[in-house]
């Protein structure tokens, strides 16, 4: 079968985002031995298992480098589902942490519940009917079926609503280097929702590769542009500080 051109293009951004996520997920954990904050170790490890849909992109693409397939369906989506509803459940639990803390325990039970059930129906589908999850597009890409889309678009939806609550409260800070990881995070949730729902409910069909190429420039360049934002909400570049700060000031 082996590598179109445009996948040759989704499989090194896809490597980008993935590597990025990685990287800045695992910076942020390590922060943990600086200041003893579990809260470090939450939003490290949320980040990294929020691009685990993009894992098995990357690594289908170096397969397919090897054996001009890349993985089965069922390899792909154990690299890129089974971990989703921890990612959402540790994501839930770093945000309330911070707001919500006394409704903290009803809420990761709720979570726990729904993420416990998607898992049991993620694993039954990989290994009974896959399509009810998805179908590979190509060799790169996957086409997500109707009830996966609801599951992770809603669920991108609560992450999202969770990041806007947490960065409202950074922006309410007299601080302006904290206002500003704020706004950093504020823009890191939103455009990481942004680009997720497009590659989530934008067909991308190879049989049209102007529009696929367009269309997956547009939105990895936008999950990509999210995790940079996300790091500097932790670690907040010097350059950055000095100029917007002074901005404000």
């Amino acid at each position: 079968m082996g590598l179109a051109e445009v996948e040759y293009l989704n499989g090194i951004l896809s490597i980008i985002f993935v590597f990025l996520s990685i990287v800045i997920g695992i910076k942020i954990a390590l922060k943990y031995r600086e200041y003893r904050k579990p809260i470090f170790l939450l939003f490290g490890s949320t980040w990294i298992l929020l691009a685990e849909p993009w894992y098995p992109m990357a690594v289908s693409f170096l397969v397919a480098l090897v054996n001009d397939k890349g993985l089965t369906i069922e390899q792909y989506l154990l690299i890129g589902v089974v971990l989703v509803p921890l990612g959402i459940f540790i994501g839930v639990t770093a945000a309330t942490e911070l707001i919500f803390k006394e409704q903290q325990k009803i809420i990761q039970i709720i979570f726990a519940i729904i993420g416990a059930v998607f898992e049991i129906f993620f694993i039954y589908c990989i290994f009974n009917e896959p399509s009810l999850i998805g179908d590979i597009n190509g060799i790169v890409d996957l086409e997500l079926s109707p009830i996966a889309q609801l599951y992770l678009l809603s669920m991108a939806g609560v992450i999202l609503l969770l990041g806007i609550l947490f960065s409202r409260e950074s922006l309410k800070s007299d601080d302006p280097e904290i206002k500003l990881k704020g706004k950093m995070i504020l823009i890191a949730f939103i455009t990481f929702s942004i680009g997720a729902v497009m590659e989530a409910t934008i067909p991308l069909n190879l049989a049209n590769e102007a529009q696929y190429i367009l269309m997956l420039l547009i939105s990895r360049t936008i999950l990509i542009f999210s995790a940079i934002a996300f790091y500097c909400g932790f670690y907040l570049p010097k350059f950055m500080k000095n100029l917007f700060i002074k901005e404000e000031r």
